[in-house]
């Protein structure tokens, strides 16, 4: 992959925890505490402007909040965490007696100069490590397109122990921080997930100089070479992008979707009959 353009240059712009899905038994000796920490980031995803909401999954009743959850049940208690939130909860809620039934790992590196064709390119590398298997042990190799540019490769199938996918992740995102990013996920399951959370506890090095590493080796293993160096992954760290919260998004409507229409209404109606069809005749200010 280097060596198709001297000119190339990569950078690692984040990698992380990219999902979390993990249940604690009722016997656990952790389990009181853990539950206190559980519910404690749950209740902070709220506190930062996202609507709490009670609700069940899967037997546990419990909270959802910006697309995360945590519940209990008889037999124990459970929690799964989407993107920056995964990345951030992973170390507190880590405990050796949980059940992980999925981690997801990701490096998110910018390409300069930036082409949407690399899932192309890689589908091809895929295609060609996967037909040195046995027949009994290849992968399903599947590139989705679309008309933004975006394009994501999967090797694997969803039901498999490990499961990979490099998608163009500029396309995915509104942030200028992905600008000419691709991002290289590998999504774990049970025993897979497990061990994995195991050993980027206790490796004593950096978690997320591990989870570079990680990254690169899985997809090496299917013939997609990472364009990342040892030294790039000992640096590599989480990028803090701040979530947008259920506030900023209903703020954004109004600005967005809301204000243009009452802008207009204001030219062809009394502005009593306004403030009066959005509720707010009683905020009027009093004549004297």
């Amino acid at each position: 992959m280097l060596a198709e353009s001297a000119s190339l240059t990569t950078d690692i712009v984040e990698v992380g925890v990219d999902y979390l899905s993990m249940s604690m038994p009722e016997g656990a000796v952790n389990h009181a505490e853990w539950c206190n920490k559980a519910a404690l980031f749950i209740s902070s995803i709220g506190n930062e402007g996202n609507e709490l909401r009670y609700g069940g999954f899967q037997g546990y009743e419990g909270w959802y909040c910006a697309g995360c959850f945590y519940g209990v049940r008889i037999d124990g208690a459970h929690i799964h965490l989407p993107g920056s939130y995964a990345d951030r909860a992973f170390s507190t809620l880590y405990d050796r007696e949980a059940h992980y039934s999925r981690l997801d790992i990701q490096s998110t590196v910018r390409f300069e100069p930036f082409s949407t064709e690399l899932a192309e390119r890689e589908e091809s590398n895929a295609n060609a490590a996967n037909n040195q298997l046995p027949g009994n042990r290849r992968r399903l190799i599947r590139l989705i397109r679309d008309s933004n540019a975006g394009r994501t490769l999967y090797v694997g199938v969803r039901t498999s122990p490990v499961y990979c996918r490099l998608y163009n992740k500029e396309a995915k995102s509104t942030s200028d921080i992905y600008t000419h990013c691709w991002r290289y996920e590998v999504e774990t399951h049970n025993q897979v997930a497990t061990s994995t959370a195991s050993r980027l506890i206790n490796s004593g090095a950096s978690i997320y100089a591990l989870i570079a590493s990680l990254v690169w080796q899985t997809f090496k293993e299917r013939g997609i070479e990472p364009p990342y160096t040892k030294q790039q992954e000992s640096a590599a760290l989480p990028t803090q992008v701040r979530q947008e919260s259920d506030i900023d998004r209903k703020l954004n409507w109004l600005s967005t979707q809301v204000r243009p229409c009452v802008l207009k209404l204001a030219q062809a109606v009394n502005r009593d009959i306004l403030m009066e069809a959005l509720g707010l005749a009683d905020t009027l200010p009093v004549e004297p």
